[in-house]
């Protein structure tokens, strides 16, 4: 089949990272796949500077990568020149459209029936106050076929959308970029998160968390990795250790390093990094957002019950507290549990989800 994907745009998100596992591994199923996305913005001349000054005192600009997604080169990558508006000779003609994001659900509404059957690939329900709350919400209304990637995801919009799913998706890992033999608890107690400033992901509450265990703790080492530095209004403390954009190769080595990794979001479309790190061989310390409750129980890491802070605190104490037997058991068995979820076994739902 001609498939297409349509894209926000080319950036380091979770989103963005699925499409591009699921272009390659369809175009090496014989489809053919054609990313689509908007030319940026030019910028204005008030942005201009202010990506000066970053550049001068941060080295931002530096530090951030291309993305690296569709480097297979298995499926096209095509820009676009609007933003809002639908270009029809600009979109290939197709068998299957895939809006991801929407705002590009907006777009593909509008394409003619030739660019293909139009689905919904849902991965979070994007109900933020930064953006236009109502425009996102009709979204859902859309006749396109669904497919989301949580129950979460499909319990809002059954309860709050009133709309139903044509199919849920699991997301996979992959066990050739995120793996490890079996090892050892660490004499000093490590832990780690994944840092976003945006609020609903939750850093706050790691970091609260790990405030609190380093005064009983002194020795505690805190490990964390993001695509951008930390915000004046959720500032990491000074004694954790930050990467800034890690290659890709290099996040399997920050998940090994830890004892207990922390997966604190509020709302969560899904959370690769749980399955990453249990993929590495470290337990998960998890809040009950995205596919968390379909992952993580007592076996395989610590499945929270709110988003409390002092209850993350908990976890990682208790963690801590394991003998060397109980947590290699407890590594063990999340390594188990990542290799349920293979993107192998993804593709071909994803495939049989497209041919409804």
């Amino acid at each position: 089949m001609k498939i297409s994907f349509v894209l926000p745009a080319l950036n380091l998100t979770g989103g963005v990272r699925v499409v591009g596992i699921y272009s390659k591994l369809l175009s090496e199923r014989g489809h053919n796949v054609t990313i689509l996305y908007p030319k940026p913005l030019k910028l204005t001349i008030k942005k201009k500077i202010k990506k000066l000054i970053n550049l001068f005192l941060w080295k931002s600009e530096i530090n951030k990568p291309r993305c690296p997604y569709f480097d297979h080169g298995l499926a096209k990558v095509k820009s676009l020149s609007f933003h809002s508006g639908v270009i029809a000779e600009e979109i290939p003609d197709a068998d299957i459209v895939i809006a991801t994001f929407w705002n590009t659900a907006e777009w593909v509404a509008k394409m003619p029936d030739s660019k293909g059957i139009k689905y919904y690939f849902i991965q979070h329900y994007e109900l933020h106050p930064w953006l236009p709350v109502d425009r996102v919400k009709a979204t859902f209304q859309l006749p396109f076929k669904r497919i989301v990637v949580s129950p979460w995801i499909a319990d809002c919009l059954r309860d709050y959308e009133g709309c139903e799913i044509d199919a849920l998706v699991l997301n996979g890992v992959d066990t050739n970029q995120f793996f490890s033999v079996a090892r050892m608890k660490q004499t000093q107690m490590t832990v780690g998160f994944m840092y976003s400033p945006r609020r609903y992901k939750g850093c706050q509450i790691a970091i609260e968390a790990i405030i609190a265990v380093k005064q009983k703790c002194p020795d505690l080492r805190v490990l964390v990795f993001g695509s951008q530095l930390a915000s004046e209004e959720i500032p990491l403390p000074e004694f954790v250790e930050f990467h800034l954009n890690p290659e890709q190769s290099k996040i399997k080595d920050i998940y090994s390093q830890c004892d207990a990794w922390l997966f604190s979001s509020i709302k969560e479309g899904f959370g690769l990094p749980i399955l990453e790190a249990m993929a590495c061989g470290t337990p998960v310390i998890g809040t009950p957002a995205g596919a968390a409750t379909s992952i993580i129980n007592s076996e395989n890491g610590v499945l929270l019950d709110d988003y409390s802070a002092s209850k993350t605190a908990d976890a990682i104490l208790s963690i801590s507290n394991l003998t060397e037997h109980e947590w290699l058991n407890m590594s063990i068995r999340a390594i188990e549990t990542a290799k349920l979820y293979s993107w192998e076994n993804a593709v071909i739902e994803f495939e049989n989800a497209i041919n409804l």
